[in-house]
């Protein structure tokens, strides 16, 4: 009881935050503070919303309700739930020494801590990413005021995070992405920071607060995502090293870049733990020697990881794997094995060669001539007909084991021609046993009695021992001739009843009609060459799904009927991606290498989006991953904006001054006059 009175204190205490966190918005302008305000409703409503429904197990969309509060869309969920329970029930040092081993242990641990401070409760997710959230629109309302250049590249930030489609469906249930999203916009700005602290004069406070912020946020994005994590470190480097270059005293600039650097590669080894690669792991270990750290650095060594990622998402499928289509695959260096493309009238013409090629060997032409007086008597069609293509390779197989089987029988058959006593016994044999197997190999019956009644006559030999038993049965026939002579008044009425019983069990036949074949799906054919995936992977990530797969770009299936939702997400992406290239053509001579933190972000956005087009092949975890990229993209034009205030403060002021002096000063003084 008195748990539960303190985690009800400190959900008031969380609310109360969330309201001083959304009143730090009063002073920005209406619209800002309106797509703010917007993205929490939707997300604090709407979440509130999806939770009671599967609590509840409400008839609303059951198919889609995992229970729990859970949806289908949040299969992650389902492991990130019990681990952070697992957690809090062991407290605060369980959370903090907890298994490394685990999936995404950074998002855990956090997940645990808010379930061991406001209840075990998947609800408890969605007051952490409503504070992710506003923590992401704070840090951007920040930099937004840091400069007049800000103001429009800092609006639209804000817009493409507060209204992004993917970025509010993931913020709706207990998932990493608006964590992790969180954590890519402090890591931006901590490099915006570390480049405004060497301005003019350095300023030590403010370089701490950026170091450390860049050190806990790439310590939490290695626990998440390791290879993001690699990515920033790698695009950190170049930052560092850029940002020696240009401040003014260059040589504390570089020490202190070094030292920030090798802090960040023990945070993302420790950070990413086990779920580091062993050669990164000696590439960044201390005790790892220098032989190690060479061949660890080898370009040759990340390809041939980047390919073994691909073939490990090839060979793990989905319902939406993210095939080549018709126009792309043109470009393909060697076409695709045929086996793995099946056009929609393929089908027909694969299973009619492989009836031509059938026929010659199960041909019952050859067991035909070897026996053909014996097989005509029992009553079979023609053999030397060669199959339609028509007929499947089935019947034929079953054809050819009825003529194999009959060679056997005619030898019993030549002995009944010499003794007597046989031939009713072959008699009784040869119309019983190959009358199924003429059934079964060919389909149409009226062509057999035609057959049979003219062949009868020249195998009539046998019948003469058949009169011997027929004399038998006909001294027995008198008597129920008899009987039936003295029932003929009431024949009729019997014959009149079961009439009408016939002429309706006929009609049930025509029933048989469906004759509509079933053309088996065209199976999804992945690219084989690098240029056809690396094709492939930009459509799906950046052309609408409706409009690739309908000009034969792509080839994507599956979904659930909800693939319409990732056409709206992507054509959000691509506005946000478009408005980047505008504002960096227009402004393009911000882009200087005085600008650090601009060629970070771009350094990211590189490395995170060319090997995420080339190993993803299913659509769901692509549509999920490239969030990373649109946030990337997003603050672009805000890190390009940044350049306008470190020239304002250096040598671009007096670049402008000497440029404007010429216009308010003469170039000669007039002599004075006596």
């Amino acid at each position: 009881m008195g748990a539960a009175l303190v985690q009800l204190f400190l959900c008031l205490v969380a609310g109360f935050a969330l309201w001083r966190l959304w009143r730090a918005f009063d002073g920005e302008d209406r619209f800002v503070r309106g797509i703010i305000v917007l993205g929490f409703l939707f997300r604090a409503g709407a979440g509130i919303v999806l939770f009671w429904i599967s609590w509840l197990r409400l008839p609303v969309a059951r198919s889609l309700q995992l229970g729990d509060g859970l949806w289908f869309f949040a299969q992650d969920a389902t492991l990130y739930m019990p681990n952070a329970a697992a957690a809090a029930r062991g407290g605060f040092l369980a959370i903090l020494l907890f298994n490394r081993t685990v999936a995404s242990v950074t998002y855990v641990q956090t997940l645990g801590l808010f379930a061991l401070l406001f209840g075990i409760v998947v609800s408890v997710a969605l007051l952490l990413n409503l504070f992710c959230y506003l923590g992401s629109c704070l840090i951007l309302v920040r930099l937004r005021s840091a400069t007049p250049a800000a103001k429009v590249p800092g609006t639209v930030a804000i817009a493409a995070i507060s209204l992004s489609p993917s970025a509010m469906l993931w913020a709706l249930q207990p998932l990493k992405d608006t964590f992790f999203q969180f954590l890519i916009i402090a890591f931006i700005a901590a490099c915006m920071m570390w480049q405004r602290g060497w301005r003019s004069q350095p300023r030590p406070a403010l370089l701490i607060g950026a170091a450390a912020v860049m050190f806990a946020s790439l310590f939490a994005m290695g626990g998440i995502r390791w290879y993001f994590a690699f990515s920033v470190l790698c695009a950190t480097f170049a930052f560092l090293i850029l940002m020696g270059a240009i401040a003014e005293k260059r040589a504390f600039a570089l020490a202190a870049g070094a030292i920030v650097f090798v802090a960040l590669t023990q945070a993302f080894l420790y950070g990413a733990g086990p779920y580091a690669p062993p050669r990164l792991q000696d590439l960044f270990s201390f005790s790892s020697s220098g032989a190690a750290r060479v061949a660890a650095m080898a370009p040759s060594s990340f390809l041939r990881d980047l390919r073994q990622t691909r073939r490990s998402f090839e060979r793990a499928g989905g319902t939406t794997s993210i095939g080549v289509g018709g126009a792309l695959s043109r470009l393909e260096t060697q076409p695709p094995p045929p086996q793995r493309h099946e056009p929609r009238h393929e089908p027909a013409r694969a299973g009619a060669q492989a009836e031509t090629r059938q026929p010659p060997p199960s041909n019952p032409s050859p067991p035909a001539e070897s026996g053909a007086p014996r097989q005509t008597a029992s009553g079979t069609p023609p053999p030397p007909q060669s199959p339609t293509p028509a007929e499947s390779p089935r019947t034929e197989t079953v054809a050819s084991t009825a003529t194999a089987a009959e060679p056997v029988r005619p030898a019993p058959a030549q002995h009944a021609s010499a003794p007597p006593p046989p031939p009713p016994a072959q008699q009784h044999h040869a119309p019983s046993t190959p009358a199924p197997a003429a059934a079964e190999s060919h389909a149409p019956p009226p062509a057999t009695p035609p057959v049979t009644a003219t062949v009868h006559p020249a195998t009539a030999t046998a019948p003469p021992p058949a009169p011997k038993p027929v004399p038998a049965k006909p001294k027995e026939e008198p008597a129920p001739a008899q009987v039936t002579v003295r029932r003929p008044a009431p024949a009729p009425a019997t014959a009149t009843a079961p009439a009408p019983a016939p002429v309706v069990k006929a009609t049930p036949p025509p029933p048989v009609v469906p004759v509509v074949p079933v053309q088996p799906e065209r199976q999804i054919v992945l690219p084989e060459s690098t240029t056809v995936r690396l094709a492939t992977g930009a459509v799906a990530m950046l052309v609408p799904r409706t409009i690739a797969v309908s000009q034969g770009l792509v080839d994507i299936r599956g979904g659930r009927g909800l693939l319409w939702f990732t056409d709206i997400d992507t054509i959000a992406f691509d506005i946000v991606v478009l408005f980047a290239l505008a504002f960096l053509l227009r402004r393009f001579r911000w882009a200087t290498l005085r600008n650090p933190s601009f060629w970070f972000v771009g350094f990211v956005v590189v490395l995170v989006g060319l090997p995420l087009m080339y190993t993803i092949t299913n659509f769901g975890t692509l549509f999920r991953l490239r969030m990373m990229i649109y946030t990337a993209a997003a603050m672009m034009p805000l890190s390009l904006a940044m350049a306008v205030r470190g020239r304002e403060d250096s040598a671009t002021v007096a670049e402008t001054a000497a440029d404007e002096e010429p216009a308010s000063e003469p170039a000669s003084l007039p002599e004075p006059q006596a």
